[in-house]
């Protein structure tokens, strides 16, 4: 600790900390990868598949929620 006013990280603060920085580091090139691109494209196209006839891009409202950077999104709705 370097200051007095530093509060030392917890164990959960930690793994917060350091989950982030390897999150940020691996979305920065996920996209590039291409296996990923193939996966995104068929889970879009599989969702289009089920739903797509219910879809109304104007009024559809997607929750893109722990699904990486949001390619599969991207994808759905363009």
């Amino acid at each position: 600790m370097s200051s007095s006013n530093q509060i030392p990280l917890t164990n959960d603060d930690n793994f917060s900390h350091h989950n982030k920085i390897r999150f940020n580091s691996e979305a920065q090139k996920y996209e590039s990868i291409p296996l990923n691109l193939t996966v995104a494209k068929n889970c879009c196209d599989a969702i289009i598949n089920e739903i797509g006839n219910e879809l109304d891009p104007k009024k559809t409202e997607v929750l893109d929620f722990a699904c990486g950077t949001g390619m599969c999104i991207l994808g759905f709705i363009y």
